[in-house]
């Protein structure tokens, strides 16, 4: 599904097709790229509003963050007037340290299989809450010490914890076993529990 981000003059329908857009609130539109044809790799691209006074929301800035053909990552904030297609390739950002993303590898850590089973998700650090810090190396190093410890007594209601994927010494994602929907579907739409 992609939703209408047409803003002004510029049609940004056309220029993110085939990407898809997961999620729409009255405060920000995310779409996340699942697929990239430009040589820099589209991570997230985030639309954030704020109040105009007066009980409604007013566009503010977008949020780009992107990985170059070298691996390194980078994000931006842009007003509305700079999001063209070709303003993609010539955007000019702050690089982000992968230590900001990706915490160190820790003697002991559960390595995922390779090649990952099927129905795996990797999870990942996601760029969005990047500030100029190393939060979400902080965060996805919290998360991976309470799924070790999760994983040392397993239940069927938490998720099946699978291990992590090391790379160049760091920690680049988490692997859980994929579910079919998630808690929300599975309450309110009623999924039978057994998958």
């Amino acid at each position: 599904m992609l939703v209408d981000v047409t803003r002004g003059k510029v049609d940004l329908r056309a220029i993110l097709q085939p990407y898809t857009v997961t999620t729409r609130t009255p405060f920000t539109s995310i779409i996340y790229f699942t697929e990239h044809t430009m040589p820099r790799e589209l991570l997230h691209y985030i639309e954030y509003f704020k109040s105009d006074g007066h009980g409604g929301h007013v566009f503010d800035y977008v949020s780009v963050a992107w990985r170059e053909s070298t691996g390194e990552l980078y994000y931006t904030r842009l007003p509305l007037e700079l999001r063209m297609e070709e303003d993609v390739e010539k955007m000019v950002g702050t690089h982000i340290p992968e230590a900001h993303i990706y915490p160190p590898w820790i003697d002991g850590t559960t390595e995922a299989p390779t090649p990952l089973p099927p129905n795996t998700f990797v999870k990942k650090g996601h760029l969005k809450y990047y500030n100029g810090t190393p939060i979400i190396s902080e965060w996805v190093a919290d998360e991976v010490k309470i799924m070790e410890k999760l994983a040392k007594h397993p239940h069927p209601n938490i998720v099946g914890y699978l291990g992590c994927v090391p790379q160049d010494g760091r920690i680049t994602g988490i692997c859980l076993r994929k579910y079919v929907c998630n808690l929300y579907d599975l309450i309110h739409e009623h999924v039978p529990s057994d998958q």
